[in-house]
């Protein structure tokens, strides 16, 4: 029986792993997009901060405006790719909760068996400890 809960245990302990791998791709992907809308948002700051001098080409030849509409897709598409993303991460979190607490299970019934079984031995060498006592009050040979 002890190699099924030693299987049990490194069963749900992979699987936990593997979910604790799963979220931490996912956070990665999630700051992956944050730091472009945060790179993208800078990028424009800067923009606003040039003086009319520095932007009299671009606007002569309306590659502002084109920009300005450039960048406002671009970051509606990231902000429309970062919420998809988060509306899965309920889910990811759920099964890593699972995963954590059929760990946590599958530990407690290891720790439990190996505590009746401690018990087990306990009685049974008391038990003999007793037989051995009794014995040798009824025959002082023992």
């Amino acid at each position: 029986m002890s190699g099924t809960r030693d299987d049990l245990i490194d069963v749900t302990r992979l699987a936990f792993e593997a979910e604790k791998n799963r979220l931490r791709a996912f956070l990665e992907k999630e700051a992956a997009l944050r730091r472009d809308i945060a790179r993208l948002d800078a990028h424009k700051r800067d923009m606003a901060m040039l003086s009319p001098d520095d932007l009299h080409g671009a606007r002569a030849i309306g590659a502002e405006i084109a920009w300005s509409a450039w960048h406002d897709a671009k970051r509606m598409d990231l902000m429309r790719r970062l919420a998809r993303h988060l509306a899965g991460k309920e889910a990811v979190m759920t099964r890593l909760s699972r995963a954590h607490g059929k760990q946590c299970a599958a530990e407690d019934i290891a720790a439990t068996a190996r505590k009746d079984r401690l018990r087990r031995l306990a009685r049974t060498d008391e038990d003999a400890r007793l037989a051995q006592l009794l014995l040798s009050i009824a025959d002082p040979r023992f």
